[in-house]
């Protein structure tokens, strides 16, 4: 609301800002001037939709689901090869350990210490 109010006030006062800059007659003492703090406004309430959809997006959680879906994709890409046996789970924990080239894509899923 606030962006169509800056947009009628520009369009309201367009030719008559217009006119006194392209014409110094002296007839005129006090010619009209945009409002610098409309413009700026205008401007601000515009990137304002832009900062508030980029806080959304860029949130934890969804930066979180990112990471999940591209540690799926890195570690599953490597094993697209194989037969996709029971034990895949089990080679690539040995593999890990071992320091093949896997191992920096995909290291494995930490075991939590309330299991230890």
């Amino acid at each position: 609301m606030v962006i169509v109010a800056c947009y009628v006030y520009e369009q309201h006062n367009r030719e008559a800002w217009e006119r006194a800059h392209a014409c110094y007659c002296s007839s005129e003492k006090k010619a009209p001037k945009p409002d610098y703090a409309v413009f700026m406004l205008k401007y601000f309430m515009c990137l304002v939709v832009g900062i508030t959809s980029g806080a959304w997006t860029w949130s934890g959680k969804t930066v979180d689901s990112w990471r999940v879906l591209c540690t799926r994709c890195c570690c599953s890409w490597g094993s697209k090869g194989t037969s996709g046996s029971v034990y895949s789970d089990a080679s690539t924990g040995l593999t890990w350990r071992s320091g093949t080239a896997s191992s920096v894509l995909c290291p494995p899923k930490q075991m939590p210490l309330s299991r230890v």
